[in-house]
């Protein structure tokens, strides 16, 4: 099983403009209806305002791959260069 966490660091006051963006372009949705998806959660940050958190939980790094091919995930360069600043994932192999 595959755990990432993918740390979105927004532009100054547009997380929830991104947030609302990933869900009306079915980002979201998409993701959480892809084979093999056990879990795909946006968070806010308590500590920093303009701070999104991905957790996601995949069945294998063959879907996790598969995941990353599909249209809906085709559009996070364009939200992202709106949006976000910069960004980490961290990735790991889970029991």
């Amino acid at each position: 099983m595959k755990r990432l966490i993918v740390t979105y660091y927004c532009k100054e006051g547009m997380r929830e403009e991104f947030l609302n963006a990933l869900m009306q372009e079915g980002v979201y949705e998409g993701s959480n209806h892809d084979k093999g998806c056990l879990q795909y959660e946006y968070f806010s940050s308590a500590k920093e305002k303009d701070v999104l958190v991905l957790l996601e939980r995949w069945e294998s790094e063959e879907l996790l791959q598969a995941h990353l091919q599909t249209p809906h995930i085709a559009k996070m360069p364009k939200l992202k260069e709106q949006y976000v600043k910069d960004s980490t994932i961290e990735k790991f192999d889970v029991e």
